[in-house]
């Protein structure tokens, strides 16, 4: 809200797992210090992902366009404001939003909806690669890109991200 104006609505679920069944998940990731981690690989250009600075992009150029590497950079202050034993959502969420505008580009362009699911934990020691694919707009002419977050072959997420035109058109 600012003032009196709706400015965004979003829902959410999710729960949290006892100490127990965590372990159980993670297996031999849970709380493991000092893990290793895939090299920080270089960034795509900001302006295509729809951001400003370097240090904000999260996915790294492959030879195609609608493929891109995961950056891990633990030492984000926001996308890593504590210590965790995988990619936290936020940075998958980033990286969706990122794809989707890297896929209108160079259309300006602002996420107006996502629907997202995970599968499993995103781990730090192996590439997650992030793939984009053009799906029919959505009844609102806005256009629609399904994201896909890849790991050892299995999916980690999978989300419809709806991107409207800056301009109008």
């Amino acid at each position: 809200m600012r003032g009196s104006t709706v400015l965004a609505v979003a829902r959410t679920r999710f729960t949290i797992q006892d100490r127990n069944v965590y372990e159980r998940l993670r297996g031999r990731y849970a709380d493991v210090p000092g893990l290793r981690v895939v090299p920080l690989p270089s960034p795509a250009s900001p302006e295509r992902v729809g951001r400003s600075n370097f240090e904000d992009v999260v996915l790294s150029p492959t030879d195609s366009s609608t493929r891109w590497q995961l950056r891990v950079d633990r030492a984000h202050p926001v996308l890593f404001d504590h210590p965790v034993d995988h990619a936290p959502g936020m940075l998958l969420l980033e990286a969706a939003r990122q794809a989707a505008q890297a896929t209108a580009h160079p259309d300006a362009s602002v996420v107006v909806g996502m629907s997202v699911v995970f599968a499993r934990y995103a781990e730090f020691d192996t590439a997650c690669w992030i793939e984009s694919e053009s799906l029919p707009d959505d009844l609102n002419g806005n256009r629609r890109v399904l994201v896909t977050g890849r790991q050892q072959d299995s999916d980690v997420f999978c989300a419809v991200v709806s991107v409207a035109s800056v301009d109008g058109s």
